[in-house]
C-alpha cells in the first residue's frame, strides 16, 4: 500500500428523488440512462419512461456539495429523496474517469415547492463557484450603482435587484470579484 498527499473537496455522486420507473441507481442520469432504453434486461425501458421517469438524481459533479441548493423533480409520491456516492474529489462527471469514493454522513435540508414541473434538477452553485460575473453585487456595489444612477437622472427603483443571501457575511464575500 502507498499514500498520495491530495486536495480534497468533498460532494455528492447521487442527491436527488427516486425515479418512477424501477432502473439501476447508477443509470437515473441523463447519459446513462439512455442505455437502457430497449435493453436486453429487466431494466430495460422504453424512450417515453426515459423522457418522464427518470429525475437525474446521480450527477457525479463536484457542485453538489455543503452550500448547494439542489431542486429536484418528483415523479412518486414522497419523493424518495436519497443521497450517496460521495466523493473526497471529483473530476466534472463521471466520464472524467476519476473519483475518490469515501464514506461520509449527509444531511440535507427539503423544503417542498408544490406545482413545480421539472423534467431534471436545476443546480444552483455556492457562492464561492461562481464565476466572478455571474456573482451578485455586494452592498458597496449597489452603493456605487444607486449613485451613478442618481448622477446621470436615472430613478434608482428602475434597477433590478440582485437575488440575496440569508446572511450578511456570503453577500459580503460576493464582493470578492
Amino acid at each position: 500500500m502507498f499514500e498520495i498527499l491530495s486536495s480534497q473537496r468533498n460532494a455528492q455522486g447521487q442527491l436527488g428523488t427516486t425515479p418512477s420507473v424501477d432502473i439501476p441507481d447508477s443509470h437515473n442520469a441523463g447519459d446513462f440512462g439512455t442505455f437502457l432504453i430497449g435493453a436486453p434486461h429487466k431494466y430495460a425501458i422504453t424512450e417515453q419512461q426515459y423522457e418522464e421517469c427518470i429525475t437525474d438524481g446521480h450527477l457525479d459533479i463536484d457542485s453538489v456539495r455543503e452550500g448547494a441548493v439542489l431542486i429536484a423533480p418528483v415523479k412518486l409520491d414522497g419523493a424518495g429523496v436519497y443521497a450517496g456516492d460521495v466523493h473526497a474529489q471529483q473530476g466534472d462527471g463521471e466520464v472524467a474517469g476519476h473519483t475518490t469514493d469515501i464514506s461520509a454522513e449527509v444531511k440535507v435540508r427539503v423544503n417542498v415547492i408544490k406545482d413545480l414541473n421539472l423534467k431534471g434538477p436545476l443546480l444552483f452553485l455556492p457562492l464561492e463557484d461562481l464565476p466572478p460575473l455571474a456573482r451578485p453585487f455586494c452592498a458597496e456595489e449597489w452603493a456605487l450603482v444607486k449613485s451613478l444612477a442618481n448622477e446621470y437622472g436615472f430613478r434608482t427603483r428602475t434597477i433590478v435587484a440582485s437575488p440575496g443571501y440569508r446572511n450578511r457575511s456570503e453577500h459580503k464575500q460576493s464582493c470578492l470579484r
